[in-house]
């Protein structure tokens, strides 16, 4: 079992232990469509249209694959090897945060 991180970020897990996942290099992403739309108060805006996913890494059942929470959306009920998962960073997740209020750590992963 290998755990790949298809994110274009070190993600830190504090469990019981700490745990670093480097980024792999892969990177998945969503296409989309974007129709722009009558602006809002003078701002530019469009209408968002997610599509496949690419860049879906060859491997095993066994392994683990983490990915943006929208990837994961995009992806569900899809069947596909390994076992995909996003980093669970809501406000009732309890991530870690420094003292800027920034992410630095989850406690938690979505599935």
């Amino acid at each position: 079992m290998s755990i790949i991180n298809c994110t274009p970020h070190k993600i830190v897990y504090h469990g019981l232990e700490v745990r670093e996942f480097e980024p792999s290099g892969t990177v998945l992403r969503v296409l989309q469509d974007s129709d722009f739309v009558d602006p809002v108060a003078d701002l530019v805006t469009q209408v968002v249209t997610y599509g496949e996913v690419i860049n879906y890494p060859d491997v095993d059942d066994s392994d683990v694959v983490i990915v943006s929470q929208i990837v994961l959306n995009a992806l569900r009920g899809k069947a596909l090897p390994g076992t995909v998962i996003a980093p669970a960073t809501g406000p009732g997740d309890n991530p870690v945060r420094d003292e800027k209020g920034m992410i630095k750590g989850v406690t938690r992963f979505n599935v």
